[in-house]
Parts: structure tokens; C-alpha cells; sequence
């Protein structure tokens, strides 16, 4: 006959539920009142796949952070239209984006594709990914170009489907 006294319980099965409880406790007891403990910056992060520095991807963002300070000026694209016949003033810049570019040499017409950046011929002139018939990096005459918070700005209004917010 065996004598379960003498017996010794595997370790796992006498401390593993002492261990689950304890780590239970202490997660409940971090989070407030019960409720689930928020996302960490990084685990933020991984839902959003194109970093803009914060910046909401909207039309209205775009004129404010690249636009206007960088595009639509003098005889760029203001008021009146400019190389490739685009104007991107806040009047003009939704309808002028959708059309297809004035560059009969062009090997892509669309300068938004909506929904897809890599297509679209204004991320190509913003990073210049360009053929020899497309032209030069935008915006033309600039010492630095775009830093990539307002390149990835542009990138993810694209990405969101281009649209007239």
C-alpha cells in the first residue's frame, strides 16, 4: 500500500496555482478600478502602420503642414497653376490632385491613387522615385526636402483613401 503522506507533489502542481494567483492579483491590482491597463506607446504603434509624427492623415493637415509652407506659393502651385498644371491652394487642391497629371511623357498619369501611396505620382515627386520622364523631386528649389513626418503625412491620407477632409 502507498502512503500519500510520503509522497512528494510535482512542483509545478504545488506552486503553479500560488504563481497564476499572485500574477492575477498584482495585474488586476495595477489596472484602475478593475479596468484593462492602456497600450503602451509601442504596442500603440503596431495598429498604425505609417508614422506622421501625430499628425491626424486629413486634406485640411496637408495644407497646413506641406502645402502651404512648401508648394502653393508664387509660381509653384498658388493661385495660378503652376508646372503640371496643379494648383494646391486650399480652393483647388482636392479637385487638381485627382486629375490625372498634364505630362503627356509620363509613364503614370495618376497623381492620387486613392487607397494606394505607391501609385500615386505626388508621393513619387515628394521622395523622388522618378522616371527620366517624370521630372525632378518636389518642392523644386528647396535646400532640405520634406522630412519624413510630412512625407508619411501624405503617404497615409493616400492610404486612407484620398479623401476631401
Amino acid at each position: 500500500m502507498i502512503d500519500s503522506r510520503t509522497m512528494k507533489m510535482p512542483f509545478y502542481r504545488t506552486y503553479a496555482p500560488i504563481l497564476c494567483s499572485t500574477v492575477l492579483l498584482l495585474v488586476h491590482s495595477c489596472s484602475s478600478a478593475g479596468e484593462p491597463l492602456p497600450l503602451s506607446v509601442d504596442a500603440q504603434n503596431v495598429e498604425r502602420d505609417i508614422d506622421t509624427c501625430g499628425i491626424e492623415p486629413t486634406l485640411d493637415a496637408l495644407q497646413d503642414e506641406v502645402f502651404l509652407p512648401h508648394c502653393s506659393f508664387g509660381s509653384c502651385h498658388g493661385n495660378a497653376p503652376g508646372k503640371g498644371n496643379l494648383m494646391l491652394t486650399p480652393e483647388a487642391a482636392y479637385d487638381h490632385l485627382l486629375r490625372p497629371t498634364d505630362n503627356p511623357a509620363a509613364s503614370r498619369t495618376a497623381r492620387v491613387v486613392a487607397g494606394a501611396p505607391d501609385a500615386s505620382f505626388l508621393l513619387s515627386k515628394m521622395t523622388g522615385q522618378l522616371g527620366s520622364d517624370e521630372g525632378d523631386l518636389m518642392p523644386k528649389g528647396r535646400p532640405i526636402p520634406l522630412d519624413d513626418c510630412k512625407i508619411n503625412l501624405v503617404r497615409a491620407w493616400i492610404k486612407a483613401g484620398a479623401l476631401n477632409n
